[in-house]
């Protein structure tokens, strides 16, 4: 009998295998598949077989599309992105938008495949790191802007948790361990790490302007590479102005991450739902490792301020269009020092 023949190490796989394909393609497997399944676990092992499974064309013809079915509901009155600038509490409102609107976001993140903006432009919600043009032009967007040096010292802080976690996921992720991200240099070679053109060439490659010009290649809408942000500097400023402006009519809300009242607002506009509580995810507390206490020295101020004066020029378009309130300096400098301190940063 099998209970004679197989080790007990066998037989326990044989029923992980049985109770797989119960909970992943909803039904009993045949006798070869067992079989053949067994020596796929002893060749591949258990990562590669459950992965298979969910990649099979009978996965994705059976069971995918009730999961879709089941799990979505838009009622949004319009298609929606969401323009996610980085270390803006993304996460939290990614996942706050989807659960008002009734879907999941086609995602734009860089460990994962993107969508493309023709062949996937019925779906109403697409979220991620990208420039504005990179969304159907069908879909009106929201986004959330944070105090410029805040920001920053956050972005410092995430690349050095990546480091220290060791944890490295997305679609190409084989299931064992890989090398960990190399640590980020200090806080000051890392900052003044892009500055060959000096703290103008510095403030553009860290600024969040790239992701509102409206920029189109030969292939379409796409990203504008770093030799491109580097140009962005011999522009005059009325010609990125212009561009901004036209990038930002692609928006119909957005808000600051410190305004609360702000971002539900913002939700509840292009959602269509009233969005009265944000879930907190991916916070800098949530992360458990030690770090470093930096002092700010005064080169440190000098790079931080022009990143900050670069921003200003998106989120003065932004405030010209009605989507944001000005941000008085002294509130400015608040939120920057409260940040520090609760990121182990002396200014």
């Amino acid at each position: 009998s099998d209970r004679v023949r197989f080790s007990p190490e066998t037989f326990l796989a044989k029923r992980m295998m049985v109770t797989a394909y119960r909970a992943i393609l909803r039904r009993e497997p045949q006798n070869s598949e067992v079989k053949n399944t067994r020596f796929a676990l002893r060749d591949s092992g258990t990562f590669d077989l459950l992965r298979d499974m969910i990649e099979s064309d009978e996965f994705v013809q059976q069971i995918l599309p009730g999961l879709v079915a089941t799990r979505t509901e838009f009622s949004a009155p319009n298609p929606v992105f969401f323009l996610h600038l980085r270390k803006t509490g993304g996460t939290s409102i990614r996942k706050a938008i989807s659960k008002a609107l009734g879907v999941p976001a086609l995602n734009r993140y860089q460990a994962w495949p993107g969508p493309d903006r023709f062949r996937h432009s019925f779906w109403p919600y697409w979220a991620g790191h990208a420039n504005v043009g990179y969304f159907p032009s069908t879909h009106r967007g929201i986004t959330v802007f944070r105090e410029s040096r805040s920001r920053m010292l956050s972005r410092y802080r995430q690349q050095e948790a990546r480091s220290a976690s060791g944890v490295r996921h997305g679609w190409e992720y084989s299931g064992h361990p890989l090398p960990r991200r190399p640590k980020p240099a200090n806080f000051y070679s890392w900052l003044h790490s892009r500055s060959g053109r000096g703290s103008g060439s510095t403030a553009l490659h860290f600024s969040i302007v790239r992701h509102f010009l409206p920029f189109a290649g030969a292939q379409g809408p796409r990203e504008l590479a770093n030799e491109e942000v580097n140009r962005l500097g011999d522009l005059p400023r009325s010609y990125i102005d212009s561009a901004l402006e036209e990038g930002m009519k692609r928006f119909d809300a957005a808000a600051w991450l410190h305004d609360e009242a702000g971002l539900l607002g913002a939700i509840s506009q292009v959602t269509g739902s009233t969005v009265t509580s944000l879930p907190k995810e991916n916070t800098f507390e949530s992360k458990q490792y030690e770090y470093p206490i930096v002092r700010l020295t005064r080169e440190d101020h000098t790079v931080l301020k022009s990143v900050a004066e670069a921003d200003a020029q998106v989120t003065t378009v932004a405030r010209r269009q009605g989507l944001i309130n000005p941000l008085r300096q002294s509130e400015a400098d608040e939120l920057f020092e409260h940040s520090a301190s609760r990121l182990g940063f002396e200014i």
